[in-house]
């Protein structure tokens, strides 16, 4: 893959809607250029190309990664997963996303984010051509959501008080049920006992 065709493809993989005019805007390089580069991209199989209006015979076209694409942007291009996810307009993926926006903490973060890579590299994934399975999609943000909040009980009580907002408290009941709530609860619950049970253990 070439410099030029790596640069398109991180376009490609980050904005919603690309066409031709919005790849020569952003990188500067003739229409020609840009042609030839994103037809090779479609024969190697990282980008589809699709009509805007597919009746019409000189509709415009939009580029989309394919499932090789985003994982190839991912682990070599170096493209951030939640820049990759925020394009499959999944309201769980959006809402777990928005959940977790305020964590600035890049160890914090990488925490919450790190197990939603599974909906890129799951066999059942790339069997079924990218189309993301529910039941993966959530349990890697359940999981996603236990190892953030392990990571961020160890940071001061302020962390804590600050993610549990009242945004965030709705939008914990828009992604898990009342069942699944109360899951977490009895888990966090019974870490911090434990927690507390090995700290009266510390000969001190």
């Amino acid at each position: 893959m070439t410099g030029l065709q790596g640069i398109i493809l991180r376009i490609i993989c980050t904005d919603s809607h690309v066409t031709y005019k919005t790849l020569v805007q952003k990188i500067h390089r003739d229409r020609i250029t840009v042609l030839q580069s994103i037809e090779s991209l479609i024969e190697q199989g990282y980008v589809q190309k699709q009509k805007i209006c597919p009746p019409h015979e000189k509709s415009k076209l939009v580029f989309t990664p394919t499932l090789v694409a985003k994982h190839y942007a991912w682990l070599t291009l170096g493209v951030n997963i939640e820049d990759i996810l925020k394009l499959e307009n999944d309201e769980d993926i959006s809402n777990y996303l928005e959940l977790i926006k305020e964590i600035s903490n890049p160890l914090q973060r990488q925490e919450f984010v790190e197990p939603l890579s599974s909906i890129l590299t799951s066999y059942g994934t790339w069997q079924d051509k990218g189309k993301i399975d529910p039941k993966l999609k959530k349990d890697v943000i359940k999981e996603g959501f236990r190892k953030g909040i392990v990571q961020l009980a160890q940071r001061p009580f302020e962390d804590i008080d600050r993610f549990f907002n009242t945004v965030s408290m709705k939008l914990l009941e828009e992604l898990f049920s009342t069942s699944e709530c109360r899951e977490f609860k009895n888990l966090f619950e019974r870490m911090g006992n434990n927690l507390i049970r090995a700290s009266k253990k510390i000969p001190i």
